[in-house]
C-alpha cells in the first residue's frame, strides 16, 4: 500500500473533507479532529487516538501541562466514521473557524496523524 503523507482536498458545501482512498482502510475504525498546538487542526484515525493519543491525557491529574493538553485537544473534539461510499468525513465549523479554513485544505502527515490546515498557513 502506497504511504500518502500529503494531500489536498476542498470541502464540499456540507463541510466534508474526503479522504484519500489510499488511506480509507486507516479510517476505517473512525477519525478524530482536534485542534492543533498551533492555528491547524490534527486528523487521527480513531485506533491511534485510542491507543496513543487517550493514555497519554490520562497522566498524572495533578499535573497541569497534562490538564492543558486535555483542554488544547478535546475543546471541541469531533469524532466521524467516513462514509462507505467517498471516504468524506465531516469537520464543524468552529475548528474550520479556529484553523482559518475556508474551503481548501491541506493535509501533511506527522507521523500517525496528519496536521490540516489552510493553505495560506
Amino acid at each position: 500500500m502506497a504511504t500518502v503523507d500529503y494531500f489536498e482536498r476542498k470541502l464540499d458545501d456540507k463541510r466534508r473533507l474526503t479522504i484519500p482512498p489510499e488511506l480509507r482502510d486507516t479510517f476505517a475504525s473512525g477519525a478524530v479532529i482536534t485542534r492543533g498546538f498551533g492555528k491547524y487542526l490534527h486528523l487521527y484515525p480513531k485506533d491511534v487516538w485510542n491507543n496513543l493519543v487517550e493514555p497519554r491525557l490520562e497522566g498524572d491529574i495533578l499535573d497541569e501541562r497534562i490538564a492543558d493538553l486535555n483542554v488544547q485537544f478535546r475543546m471541541g473534539k469531533i469524532e466521524d466514521r467516513p462514509d462507505g461510499k467517498q471516504g468524506r468525513i465531516t469537520v464543524e465549523q468552529h475548528l474550520l473557524d479556529y484553523a482559518g479554513i475556508s474551503r481548501d485544505v491541506i493535509a501533511v502527515g506527522v507521523g500517525r496523524y496528519w496536521r490540516l490546515m489552510a493553505p495560506e498557513a
